[in-house]
């Protein structure tokens, strides 16, 4: 990312603006509370389908080197049948 990590920090102090000012733009809803409701919601959900896929953090972690099991060693390249030359 060029001019890392102040594009990240503008675009964190900008959602920060919006969400702060969501109260005000909407009174009476909460869409704060609405917000960290759904957020409290979703970790539920993904804590109750690792525990039935017995996925992390309930289960066995899966880290593989898929590719390094596969890996073969390459054959020696046969000689070159160039004719030499001799002076």
């Amino acid at each position: 990312m060029w001019l890392y990590p102040l594009p990240s920090a503008v675009a964190l102090v900008g959602w920060l603006v919006i969400y702060g000012y969501a109260d005000k733009n909407a009174p009476g809803r909460h869409p704060i509370e609405w917000s960290l409701a759904w957020l409290a919601l979703g970790c539920v959900a993904f804590l109750i389908w690792s525990k039935t896929e017995r996925v992390w953090p309930f289960g066995p972690r899966e880290i593989t080197e898929e590719y390094a099991d596969r890996a073969a060693p390459v054959p020696p390249s046969p000689p070159s049948s160039s004719p030499t030359v001799t002076a």
